[in-house]
């Protein structure tokens, strides 16, 4: 998948995998996302989920080590966060 730092769900455009069926996916998510309220949000600044989980450690639990930036490398064309 291929994303700004930060995109709406249904901006997203894939780049292996059936296209329209994805693109079809995202935006059913997106929509019933809405109608309860939330705003997705595709991003893969992961320095800034870290930063989030601090600010809210007592409800957000600990990343995985995998989404961790100081254990992996994590680059906009491998990896995003919702």
């Amino acid at each position: 998948m291929v994303a700004n730092d930060s995109c709406a769900i249904r901006d997203l455009r894939t780049e292996f995998g059936p296209d329209a069926s994805l693109r079809r996916y995202f935006t059913f998510a997106d929509e019933a996302a809405r109608e309860r309220g939330v705003q997705l949000r595709v991003r893969t600044d992961f320095d800034r989920l870290l930063e989030i989980r601090e600010q809210h450690s007592e409800s957000f639990p600990r990343v995985s080590p995998i989404f961790d930036p100081t254990s992996n490398i994590l680059t906009p064309r491998s990896a995003f966060w919702i």
